[in-house]
């Protein structure tokens, strides 16, 4: 049986519900005509609102995915499907409601675009932080094994897919969020600055040659033609270090 929904789905169905439910008890106080909740009439501007807080989450890195499609798309998409639909319910001014509607629509995309920029640009700037704070630290010569992998897991990112596998839509939307021969330059002095010897295995120490062969002749992120994998596996040896130095 196929998965139809996510985890992410879920949890950001729960959230719009709840914030529609907010919504609900200021409609009852201030509205009481209005039902957003189970209404025919508010269906519409219900699942309008539940696709803005679901464009919210997943910008924020709440990624609900639904058929494939992500939650706030699918609602926005759903929305306009029901308005179409019902259009016996609004012929009121059906122009202007459309209109409106479109528009209400075009907001959500920009938000969501807007938002997960705004994400993106903040964490990248987290990385870049911890990485100078690495660079201090090594530069000082007073950084312990256990201390690096700690600083190496809020330095390590991996940027989304779209970054790596359509550079031309990323730059149409997200340029300025994360540069690639900015990110190319972290990579590469991240993975340099890793003492092979602590590994905990040859598997792992294979996969960090690996990378830095595929990093030592890119001059830009355009040359740089290491499969996006890499970056799991490394995420993964991070996590496996940092378990290391628990125990």
């Amino acid at each position: 049986m196929p998965i139809v929904f996510n985890a992410y789905a879920l949890l950001q169905a729960i959230i719009a519900v709840l914030c529609l439910g907010v919504l609900q008890l200021g409609a009852m106080i201030f509205a009481p005509e209005y039902n957003l909740i189970g209404g025919t009439n508010e269906s519409v501007f219900s699942l309008q609102f539940m696709a803005l807080v679901a464009a919210f989450t997943d910008a924020r890195g709440m990624k609900g995915r639904l058929f494939f499609l992500p939650t706030w798309l699918v609602l926005v998409l759903g929305s306009l499907f029901v308005f179409h639909f019902s259009v016996a319910y609004y012929l009121d001014q059906v122009v202007v409601k459309t209109i409106v509607l479109y528009c209400s629509s075009a907001f959500i995309a920009i938000f969501y675009f807007v938002q997960t920029r705004l994400y993106l640009e903040k964490t990248w700037a987290k990385k870049k932080g911890a990485l100078e704070v690495m660079k201090s630290r090594i530069s000082q010569g007073d950084l312990t094994p256990k201390e690096y992998w700690q600083i190496a897991s809020h330095a390590y990112y991996r940027p989304p897919a779209l970054f790596f596998n359509s550079p031309l839509i990323w730059k149409f939307f997200f340029k300025n969020a994360i540069d690639g021969d900015d990110f190319l330059e972290h990579y590469k002095y991240f993975i340099n600055s890793i003492n092979t010897a602590e590994l905990l295995n040859d598997e792992q120490r294979q996969v960090i040659r690996e990378i830095k062969d595929a990093l030592a002749p890119a001059q830009n992120f355009d040359s740089y033609n290491h499969p996006e994998y890499s970056l799991g596996q490394l995420g993964r040896i991070i996590d496996g270090m940092n378990e290391k130095f628990k125990e």
